[in-house]
Parts: C-alpha cells; structure tokens; sequence
C-alpha cells in the first residue's frame, strides 16, 4: 500500500484520510492492507459512517471478527454492521487506536473539569471495548488510569481529591460494566486508598453515595476495611498495572448487547 510522502500530493486531503494516512504510518511493518477487504460500521442514532480495513477489526476484536466472518451473519454478506446503541466519539478513538495505536483524550492535568471529562472519555472506550472484547485496548486503557495516579503520587491525600473520579463516573460505570471489571475495581481503589478519609466525614457525602449504584458502596465498603483492617495492604494503585490488564478469549455463542443479525438459512 502507498502512502503520499509529499506535501503537495495531500493538501487537499480530507481531515479524516490525512489522519490514517499519517496513523498508517505507525502500524508494524508485518502489516499488510493491500486488496484487504473494507468494511463499514454505522454508529449511533445519526449513523456516523466509518470505514475500516477488516484484517484491523478481525485483529483487535474477537466479536466483530465473528460478525463479520461467520456464515450465520448478515453482517458478513452485507459487509457492514449497524452500532446505534455505541457511543459515537468512543468508536471515533477506536479508530484512531485501531490504525495507529493512538487516540485523543482531554488533559487531566488543567483542572478538575478537564480531569473528569478524561475520565468518562476512557469510561465510554472502556464500555465500547468489553462489549465487543477488544482485550488489547482495554489493558491500554487501564495504563491510561495510571497517568493520573503517577502525576499526583507524591501529593497529600486531600489533594488528590481534587482530580478523582466524580460520582456521575462511577455511576456510569457501574451501570455499564460487570462485576470483574478492571475499570470498577479501580474507581473503588481510588476512593478507598487515594483520598482523605475525612472525605467520609463530610455532609454530602452521604448523599453522593445514596446517587450511585449500590454495588459501588458494598465495594468501597469492602475495600475501606482491608485499607483500615490491614495494615500490610497497599493501594491497588501500587501494583504494577499488568495486574488489572484482561486476556483474550474467542467468543463462543451470542453476545449480550451486541447486535449481529443472522441470516436466512436455505
């Protein structure tokens, strides 16, 4: 496959193609697209259209190979699949990854706006990744948790406070994922070990906590106790991230929340 090395031979290119173009770039040199097959995914109630190589999607995620390679599937006849319920912009740093092992996040390090705006962009990647079991993404995730944490290490415990996950978060994902997941595991570590234990004195904590699932307070509470029970336990933040990071497996059966339509048979 070609790439355009020139400025000239690009300058009219659109946004979207210049970004592959340049992402292509970043790809392992045992990657080969050329005569590959291109499928397309429509995302979202607006159809968002994204075109994207299938040796790519076949790699990276066990689920759409199946969609898209499966004899039962109209998915893989069409050669297209329909996304209405995925988020739009996850699937967009889907791509991104996909092609260049990239993607674009807000800063968390401007204030706790931008902070909090990181974390549900990786909530709604993470939600997009174990839905359709794209394993290496969701451990590349988990070591986007970890940039924070690494920033304000060596600050007081009250400080951090200021750049954990807010409520609104932790309700998302505790409605978006299951009880093994990395992703919960590591919001309850946060408020456990990462913060001031004042937090738990002060009045509208209460409240915060009676907003979320129910399953978050029955953690956290777990969770307190070894931090204040156990005085050999450390942070989960002080484990190597690899610890939290997800194996590949090849689906078996139908997959919850993922439409693949099947065929008629003859």
């Amino acid at each position: 496959m070609l790439l355009p090395t020139c400025s000239e031979s690009i300058q009219h290119t659109t946004p979207l193609l210049l970004h592959l173009i340049k992402s292509l770039r970043c790809l392992a040199p045992s990657v080969r697209l050329r005569d590959v097959p291109i499928v397309t995914l429509y995302v979202g109630p607006a159809n968002a259209t994204y075109h994207v190589h299938l040796t790519l999607l076949c790699h990276a995620s066990t689920v759409l190979k199946k969609a898209f390679t499966g004899l039962r599937y109209q998915e893989a006849a069409r050669g297209s699949m329909d996304m209405i319920d995925d988020d739009v912009d996850a699937v967009d740093r889907f791509v991104q990854w996909l092609y260049s092992k990239k993607y674009q996040l807000s800063r968390f390090d401007v204030d706790e706006k931008t902070a909090n705006e990181r974390f549900h962009e990786l909530a709604k990647l993470n939600t997009f990744a174990d839905k359709y079991n794209i394993g290496d993404l969701t451990n590349d995730i988990i070591d986007r948790m970890w940039e924070p944490w690494n920033l304000f290490a060596d600050h007081l415990l009250s400080s951090k406070l200021l750049f954990c996950p807010r409520m609104s978060l932790v309700a998302y994902v505790y409605d978006n994922t299951n009880d093994n997941s990395s992703f919960r595991q590591l919001m309850v570590a946060w408020y456990a070990w990462e913060i001031s234990l004042t937090w738990y004195d002060h009045a509208k904590t209460k409240e915060a906590l009676s907003d979320v699932s129910q399953d978050f307070v029955v953690d956290l509470a777990m969770a307190l106790g070894q931090r204040i029970g156990f005085e050999d336990r450390t942070s989960p933040f002080a484990l190597p991230k690899e610890v939290f990071y997800v194996g590949l497996g090849e689906v078996d059966g139908e997959i919850e929340g993922v439409r693949m339509t099947q065929g008629e048979e003859d």
